[in-house]
């Protein structure tokens, strides 16, 4: 069954709802961050910023990130090295695949050199399961090599890794891509990627999501339109249900504005 978020939990066969950032939701179930809200609320909101708030996350130089110093901690034992869990992520078992994750998030930062490498050459799945495990033991000493993936020419991100990358960048390195993934959300075209970025967004206390989850709003049904709203209720602070009308009048009475989204491509 397809739910439309845009972070592919390879452990469950789907795109989930409840893990991001991704992590995303992976952001979602992570982090702890206050709505966008208008001291009254048919008044104009204050869009104030607030950074992802985490266990493992702490403030520095206004920026919010992990701390490498939390993730350094002794490697478990495994019951193999490290490099042939890398191995079983390449393999066409998913079985293997999800146990291989499973061993390298226990493995944590010891495995970021090797899920980093793995990830230059691997695509479709494998590659979606390096970046889904690098979002739960990189540090911010790693964001550097993760960004190189945006521009890797030699093996482009297809769209469902690069929705997972956004949510894993979001994860380990916080506020510091609000910038970003403002600019990226106005050029994205589709849906896994656009959601991975309202969603990061949205945790990052920003409201350039709202065209995406009242996109939502508008040409979906069921399910996604409730995960849609709860966004926007997160946003604004508000409940108005999942009448895609009903938000777009109330914006408009309280001249909020926000980024206009292009229409995913088919």
């Amino acid at each position: 069954m397809y739910i439309p978020f845009p972070i592919l939990d390879p452990r469950n066969g789907f795109l989930c709802i409840e893990k991001l950032v991704f992590g995303v939701l992976f952001l979602a179930s992570c982090s702890k961050t206050q709505s966008i809200q208008p001291t009254d609320l048919d008044a104009e909101p204050s869009l104030n910023s607030t950074a992802v708030s985490q266990p493992s996350l702490s403030s520095a130089n206004g920026l919010t990130v992990k701390e490498p110093e939390l993730q350094k901690k002794e490697t478990p034992k495994l019951k193999k090295p490290i490099e042939e869990y890398i191995n079983d992520l390449a393999s066409n078992n998913a079985a293997v695949r999800i146990d291989a994750m499973g061993a390298l998030e226990q493995a944590g930062v010891a495995a970021v050199p090797n899920l980093i490498e793995f990830a230059k050459g691997a695509t479709g799945a494998p590659r979606v399961g390096a970046f889904f495990v690098l979002g739960d033991v990189a540090t911010s000493e790693h964001l550097e090599q993760l960004e190189s993936f945006l521009n890797d020419k030699e093996n482009p991100l297809d769209s469902r890794a690069k929705a997972v990358l956004f949510g894993t960048m979001a994860k380990v390195g916080g506020e510091q891509y609000l910038d970003l993934f403002k600019e990226e959300i106005k050029l994205a075209t589709n849906e896994d990627v656009q959601t991975s970025l309202a969603v990061a967004l949205t945790e990052m206390g920003d409201n350039s999501g709202t065209g995406v989850f009242l996109l939502f709003l508008e040409t979906k049904q069921g399910r996604a339109t409730i995960f849609a709203s709860k966004w926007l209720q997160k946003i604004y602070g508000k409940d108005l249900g999942t009448d895609p009308d009903v938000w777009r009048n109330w914006l408009k009475k309280n001249g909020i504005t926000f980024t206009p989204i292009k229409y995913p491509s088919p």
